[in-house]
């Protein structure tokens, strides 16, 4: 579990032994510029708000992945791309998960797009999805207020 990390980190790693982080984890920690996962990732859990006021610009969320909390890149003004990996066991999209980013591509597994799912993601531009993939349901509100340039 990561609890904590310092203000002033710049490279992260996140290892491979790592089951959760935790809310507010990184939270401004405003000096990263690379965040990385071990190849061999145990992780789990992404709590809500756990990179918020950060300084990331991409992520690519492991497979092993099956729970992110709500708006965990909250306010990070920098972050550009959220990758969900293709082989993700994620299946459910929350509140605001992909606010701030400006591309996203949603993993095969996800059958289901909640409300709200980009609430307040002005930033967002372009939503794939893949070829294979297993969404069923998109509720109502998932995309309202957005302006796309693709999807």
């Amino acid at each position: 579990t990561i609890i904590f990390a310092n203000k002033n980190i710049k490279d992260v790693v996140i290892p491979k032994h790592t089951k959760r982080i935790i809310s507010n984890a990184f939270d401004h920690c405003l000096s990263i510029d690379k965040f990385t996962f071990d190849p061999d990732l145990e992780l789990e859990i992404i709590e809500s708000y756990a990179l918020s006021n950060s300084s990331i610009k991409t992520i690519k969320i492991p497979s092993k992945v099956v729970k992110i909390g709500e708006i965990p890149f909250c306010k990070c003004e920098c972050l550009y791309s959220v990758d969900l990996d293709v082989n993700s066991k994620f299946d459910n999209i929350s509140n605001r998960l992909f606010a701030e980013s400006f591309i996203i591509t949603i993993p095969s597994k996800v059958c289901k797009i909640k409300n709200d799912a980009f609430y307040q993601c002005g930033s967002l531009r372009t939503v794939n999805f893949l070829p294979d993939s297993q969404l069923i349901i998109i509720d109502d509100s998932s995309f309202s207020d957005q302006r796309f340039q693709s999807m």
